[in-house]
């Protein structure tokens, strides 16, 4: 589909579209620290499973049998 490419224009606006509502509930709720704490780990619940991957994990590079 995309040709191996891993930033791909969705893949930046799928990436983009949590953070603006973490920054704009960060700002109304005037960065309370109990609601930043919960937006941050919701952001990254979000964004980690997102990120691009290697091919290969540091555990097949380092210790191939």
């Amino acid at each position: 589909m995309n040709c191996g490419v891993q930033a791909i224009a969705s893949s930046k606006f799928l990436t983009i579209i949590p953070i603006v509502p973490y920054f704009l509930t960060s700002f109304y709720t005037k960065y309370d620290q109990l609601h930043f704490i919960l937006n941050t780990m919701s952001l990254m619940s979000v964004l980690i499973p997102n990120l691009p991957q290697k091919d290969r994990g540091f555990w097949e590079t380092h210790h191939s049998l």
